[in-house]
Order: structure tokens, then C-alpha cells, then sequence
């Protein structure tokens, strides 16, 4: 009976620690739970992974979004996400960091700059691409600076705050 009793313990065990994700796209999947939407790729940087995706709403509508995801004891875990439908946004991630997003649909935008630490760019379609960051500060902090590198060189503030 003790075999049986500790047998059931051990097991119970093992199937609790079976229920993180191991995958980036099972973390991300748990997170959308019931929701229809399409990954148009997947960045995995070290311990850390960004989703690029759209949501496949009944009224076509389908604006892109990106989901930060950390691997933490070997499982990923949906961290925080916000939606790139314009040419910026940000939202925050957990205290300490922010994640920044935007669209580009003008192909003499070369690099995104966001406090002088270039931003990932995905192209998703031959007229749109995605950029991302993540960052140590806030929209609301005063020393925020975003800004493009056109191909002839010129910069355009995005954002100056």
C-alpha cells in the first residue's frame, strides 16, 4: 500500500511538471487560447522569442501584433504582447521593460532606432514590414528617442519624447 500510495505521489509529481510549454508555439498557443490567428514568424533570440501574428477576426480585419515570450526552467512563457498597427506603438512588459512596434510601408525606411539600439525589422508581405524592440524605458520617459534611417541617409523622428 505505502509502494502504491508513494507511486501515486511520484506520479502526480511528474505530470505537474509536464504542464509548462516546451515550445515556444505551445507557450504561445496556451496564451491565445480559444482565438483564431496566424504566426507569420517566429524570432528566438537566447532565452527570449517574439511572435509575429495576426488575429483572423470574423470581419476581415486582421491587424498585426507581437507577443514576447521567456523561456524561464526550460519552459516558455507568454510574457506580453501589443498590437503594430501603426507606424508606433509600445506597451509594458511586466516593470522593467517595454516592448515597441510599428509598420513600415515606406521601402526607403532602412533601420528603426529606438534609444540608439536598432530595432529587429521583418518583412511580412513585398510592401509591409514589422519592427520591434525591447526596451529598458517608457513612452512617458522624457529622454525617449525613436526615429528611421532613410536609404539616402536622412533620419525621421518617430518619436521624441
Amino acid at each position: 500500500m505505502k509502494k502504491l500510495l508513494l507511486m501515486i505521489i511520484w506520479l502526480s509529481l511528474l505530470l505537474t511538471g509536464c504542464n509548462g510549454a516546451e515550445s515556444i508555439e505551445e507557450a504561445f498557443d496556451q496564451e491565445m487560447n480559444e482565438l483564431d490567428y496566424e504566426i507569420i514568424e517566429v524570432v528566438e533570440e537566447d532565452e527570449e522569442s517574439f511572435v509575429i501574428h495576426t488575429l483572423l477576426p470574423e470581419d476581415g480585419e486582421s491587424p498585426v501584433s507581437i507577443a514576447y515570450l521567456k523561456k524561464s526552467d526550460q519552459e516558455w512563457q507568454y510574457i506580453a504582447g501589443t498590437n503594430c498597427e501603426d507606424e508606433l506603438e509600445w506597451g509594458p512588459v511586466g516593470t522593467e521593460k517595454y516592448l515597441w512596434c510599428g509598420l513600415i510601408t515606406d521601402s526607403s525606411v532602412e533601420e528603426i532606432f529606438v534609444d540608439r539600439e536598432a530595432a529587429e525589422i521583418v518583412d511580412i508581405s513585398e510592401t509591409l514590414r514589422v519592427w520591434y524592440s525591447l526596451s529598458s524605458l517608457s513612452g512617458e520617459q522624457s529622454d525617449m528617442k525613436i526615429w528611421a534611417v532613410m536609404t539616402d541617409g536622412t533620419e525621421e523622428w518617430l518619436e521624441d519624447m
